[in-house]
């Protein structure tokens, strides 16, 4: 995946001036985002931008991503735990940071912590199976807000399910969920280019 074209949003196989288009509309909103909440995200997003189009000159579009296989990918348990308001992001952070010390499946940390029931556990593994999601990097919008740090793989993989069983707009399960200030979604979504 192409960095530069992660960040602002676009295909891998973005032309140079696609991507220079792309920047000076997002700087524009970027530098104009206004609650304190959102300017000190902002400026950190327009940081890793700013830094990233310096390798500008070096990038070529990549036109093989065309040709790429459209890849469907079933969640995982931590997501799917979330996903339900099991457990929060954070629960789940700590989990997976006790799962990589012992290397214990993470549905028994999860038990072992009290976080799930072994029959909560038993229903989502069984759960997973029912969900084919795309995968969260082809689409440019969350894989731009993961490539700005706005968000995490799982928030992305757990946004999209949301909008897939509750038919709710792009983006909005980040903000019910507490994940993105909801003015900062508007400077991404997709739709609201200048």
């Amino acid at each position: 995946m192409n960095n530069l074209t992660a960040l602002l949003g676009l295909a891998d196989s973005a032309s140079i001036d696609e991507i220079k288009i792309k920047f000076d509309s997002l700087k524009q909103k970027l530098e104009n985002a206004s609650s304190s909440k959102s300017s000190s995200i902002a400026s950190q997003a327009l940081s890793k931008i700013n830094a990233a189009m310096q390798s500008l000159p070096h990038i070529l579009p990549n036109t093989d991503s065309q040709n790429e296989t459209f890849r469907i990918i079933k969640p995982r348990l931590g997501q799917l735990c979330v996903m339900t308001h099991m457990i929060s992001i954070d629960q789940l952070s700590e989990a997976v940071d006790a799962q990589r010390e012992t290397g214990e499946p993470l549905g028994e940390i999860l038990e072992d912590k009290n976080f799930i029931s072994h029959s909560q556990l038993e229903g989502l593994l069984m759960g997973q199976n029912l969900y084919d999601m795309d995968d969260y990097t082809r689409d440019p919008f969350y894989r731009q807000l993961v490539a700005l740090d706005l968000i995490t793989e799982d928030m992305a993989f757990i946004a999209q399910i949301d909008e897939k069983v509750s038919g709710q707009p792009k983006g909005e399960g980040l903000i019910s969920r507490g994940w993105l200030d909801p003015e900062l979604l508007r400077l991404f979504e997709p739709g609201h280019e200048t």
